[in-house]
């Protein structure tokens, strides 16, 4: 919100589809901390169940195995939405940059701006 409302008071507009991706890696990066959290909480509570119960432990190791799972989703999350969210981002300073030198060059950068 403030930096919407810095860009509104300074006459620029944000485009509709760059607040709605924005808003959409904050949930992803939300979501993306919370998963580790989630994958390694039942090979914790296995190997404290270990001391605790009767478990066997050949058991138990093999438990554990299975759940270490976030590295290996960690690279899908950045290849299909950070990366998109990024060449939008850039696409998006290009054309601000390219709008911008175009007005310094006819000499109304202030132009520009509005």
């Amino acid at each position: 919100k403030k930096i919407r409302g810095h860009l509104s008071q300074n006459g620029l507009v944000v485009d509709s589809t760059l607040v709605e991706e924005s808003r959409q890696i904050v949930i992803l990066v939300a979501v993306s901390s919370i998963v580790p959290f989630m994958f390694q909480f039942p090979a914790i509570i296995i190997r404290i169940s270990q001391y605790f119960t009767s478990i066997n432990p050949w058991f138990s190791r093999i438990l554990q195995s299975m759940f270490p799972m976030v590295p290996a989703s960690a690279p899908f999350i950045t290849a299909f939405i950070i990366k998109p969210y990024r060449k939008k981002r850039q696409q998006i300073y290009n054309q601000f940059k390219n709008k911008t030198n175009s007005a310094k060059k006819d000499g109304k950068f202030g132009a520009c701006l509005a």
